[in-house]
């Protein structure tokens, strides 16, 4: 079992509890308890996926196949595991999703990363749950902040050419497409084999692009503040609730949405975490039946 020293602990402590208030020991144990079961059948979920890809893909790479067997073998008999199991399972999880990180570099999913830093911080901060949730939720703040100033200084949100080169081609149609014109859509569609000119009209979407970069600018620093945490913790599952009706990124929405749902209440975690999975239980026979066709 890992212990941070006595030192250690405090200075994290300390640094933590000027931003984000750290949960009582059993509360967060108990977050804990359903998060870590909820990363590990995320990570199976995400192994399944992997898997069915590369036989769609890696016929001929037959170790590459065995090895991404292996580790879907593992993590499911790691999600399976009894709770006395967990002193084993759960460092062994997070040494595989590691190394299904690293193998798969350098088209690793954002999520294959997150998924990875998750596991590892439940494996290294298992024996302190206060500073364990502290750290968890301060990753949510981090990875929306980071997403909102990656698309503000890039630009491509400011004039929409990200949302307007996606409904070119086809992607984010059955939903955002329906808040464009026949004609505004139709434009966008004759501009496809261009490197540029992309852009929204001003309109009904080029304000929901606007609010996304801001969103995720500003709530991340709203909820370093304890009286509007609430309120920007909300905002934080609503922001990743519309990322998943818009771009249908299951795996990703229902890791992000697990790991924001540690800014209420354990039974709130709970709840999240087994309607996630459950979601998840679905889609993926869906994509398993069809042969990775459908998710």
């Amino acid at each position: 079992m890992t212990t941070l020293s006595s030192e250690t602990r405090s200075w994290i402590a300390r640094g933590w509890r000027r931003a984000l208030d750290t949960d009582p020991e059993d509360v967060a144990r108990e977050k804990l308890v359903s998060l870590d079961r909820f990363v590990r059948w995320h990570l199976s979920s995400h192994a399944v996926v992997s898997l069915v890809l590369a036989l769609r893909e890696d016929i001929e790479r037959p170790f590459a196949l065995a090895t991404r067997g292996v580790g879907l073998t593992v993590l499911l008999l790691a999600a399976l595991a009894p709770r006395r199991a967990d002193p084993i399972a759960i460092p062994i999880v997070a040494l595989v999703a590691i190394a299904a990180a690293l193998a798969s570099w350098p088209t690793t999913s954002n999520h294959g990363f997150y998924g990875a830093l998750l596991a590892l911080a439940l494996a290294v901060l298992r024996s302190e749950p206060a500073l364990a949730t502290a750290y968890l939720r301060t990753t949510v703040l981090l990875v929306t902040f980071g997403a909102g100033l990656q698309k503000a200084l890039h630009g491509t949100w400011w004039r929409g050419s990200f949302l307007a080169w996606e409904l070119a081609h086809d992607r984010f149609v059955r939903t955002l497409g329906r808040l464009l014109s026949d004609a505004e859509l139709a434009r966008l569609r004759s501009s496809r084999g261009a490197r540029e000119g992309f852009a929204l009209s001003f309109g009904p979407l080029l304000g929901i692009a606007w609010a996304v970069v801001i969103g995720e600018l500003v709530l991340p620093l709203l909820a370093l503040v304890r009286r509007t945490r609430s309120f920007a913790a909300l905002g934080l599952f609503g922001l990743g609730l519309g990322f998943e009706l818009v771009a249908d990124e299951v795996l990703f929405g229902g890791l992000f949405a697990a790991v924001t749902s540690l800014f209420f209440a354990a039974n709130v975690v709970r709840t999240i975490t087994r309607a996630v999975l459950a979601l998840y239980l679905v889609r993926g026979a869906i994509f398993v039946a069809t042969g990775g066709l459908a998710w």
